[in-house]
């Protein structure tokens, strides 16, 4: 798999006062830098309804989907080329009701 470098994890907190847990946990994406695929690795700390968005870095959306997932880790490939995505830095934001987590990766 060779460098599974994240880059620039930026975490904040929806709802600051809430004492619960991390509602997503482990939150990585790689290969990164990457040419044509990347994987996207999460836990979740119970049933939550996920919002996955993929922006540009000038902050325009590309992908949005919304599941509901249950509790449970979560491995899932994202191919770029379906996409048509250019090279470039991209963020890939996971969010539900209690929490946001965004991640930066460069396409080559």
């Amino acid at each position: 798999m060779g460098s599974q470098k994240v880059v620039n994890t930026i975490n904040s907190a929806v709802n600051s006062n809430e004492q619960s847990e991390n509602a997503i946990k482990n939150f990585k994406v790689y290969p990164n830098p990457t040419q044509n695929k990347i994987y996207v690795t999460f836990n979740l700390q119970q049933d939550e309804q996920i919002n996955v968005t993929l922006n540009d870095i000038s902050g325009g959306e590309i992908l949005i989907l919304n599941k509901s997932l249950n509790k449970g880790f979560y491995k899932t490939a994202l191919d770029l080329n379906e996409n048509n995505l250019q090279p470039g830095i991209y963020f890939l934001k996971l969010s539900t009701s209690r929490e946001i987590k965004s991640i930066k990766f460069v396409k080559l």
